[in-house]
């Protein structure tokens, strides 16, 4: 009786690791046995950061948790959301969670990257606080935060200060005050402001070329990725770079790559994959560096 008990209880387990034709299960590529109590949700609600909604949304994963809990931040302006890369993600057991910041998309407010940056660290304390964790499974214990380009940068940035982040990842991240050297001349950042101004536009409230420039020269000291290098000193970081990526050269990812080892940084990895600035023919190789990444270092 006990001996088939324990039969039994094996062979359902292997069910729920395995496909119908007996492959193991892969997160990146399979959807999961039906069968989790709770299954997968999606939340949809809104976080505040400085009096201001922000929209957003939850991709919980199956299973009674706690769950290790993903922060996904997109780029300047946010065409691209990553948000198969959030149900990877989901699949493999992790949490995902999604928004916009003040003045993108619909979020109340008005942008500017230094918003953005205080926007990431009041939501990744919003996801750590005892009622919200509870109520949506999140392990606090396993927080990581995952950016595409402007994203990545935010995601460097938030985990240099933040405590409750164990691990990051920056696709394609620039470090963004290094585009406003003293050196520049004003032909040239009115350029670098142009363009910010037109992928902004109709995207993003109060995201002017001058208004943007103004911001990471005015906060260039406080942004600087490199001179907060000494905070991710001890972090696992993962920085992924496009070799035809025309937005965010291979070289700068390099730079950042660099100054993290002279900080003293061992956990810091840098993965160069085939392809554009939103490694547009490369999701799953994409998908599967990034939980791989997790896995081994932040789970």
């Amino acid at each position: 009786m006990l001996k088939q008990a324990v039969i039994t209880l094996l062979l359902s387990g292997l069910s729920l690791a395995c496909s119908e034709s007996g492959a193991p299960f892969d997160p990146i590529t399979m959807d999961p046995s039906a069968g989790q109590e709770p299954g997968p949700l999606l939340w949809e609600g809104s976080f505040e950061s400085a009096g201001q909604n922000m929209n957003a949304i939850a991709y919980e994963a199956g299973g009674s948790g706690p769950h290790p809990t993903v922060l996904l931040l997109h780029g300047f302006p946010g065409n691209e959301r990553n948000l198969d890369l959030a149900q990877a993600l989901r699949r493999a057991g992790w949490n995902v969670v999604f928004f916009h910041y003040r003045g993108a998309w619909g979020s109340e407010g008005s942008f500017s990257f230094s918003g953005a940056l205080a926007d990431v660290l009041e939501v990744t304390r919003a996801i750590t606080q005892k009622h919200w964790a509870q109520s949506h499974r999140v392990d606090t214990q396993r927080i990581a935060v995952v950016g595409h380009s402007m994203g990545g940068f935010l995601a460097l940035a938030a985990a240099s200060r933040s405590p409750e982040i164990q691990c990051a990842v920056s696709m394609a991240g620039p470090n963004l005050p290094g585009l406003i050297t003293p050196e520049a001349s004003p032909e040239s950042l009115a350029q670098i402001g142009a363009q910010f101004q037109e992928w902004a536009q109709g995207r993003l409230v109060g995201a002017s070329g001058p208004a943007l420039i103004s911001d990471l020269t005015r906060n260039a000291q406080e942004l600087d990725l490199i001179q907060h290098a000494q905070g991710l000193r001890d972090t696992p970081v993962l920085l992924l770079a496009g070799e035809s990526d025309r937005v965010v050269p291979v070289e700068m990812v390099e730079g950042l790559h660099k100054a993290y080892r002279k900080a003293g940084n061992r956990e810091v990895e840098l993965v160069t994959l085939e392809g554009d600035h939103s490694f547009s023919g490369q999701r799953i190789e994409l998908a599967r560096r990034v939980l791989d990444f997790l896995e081994g270092r932040c789970r």
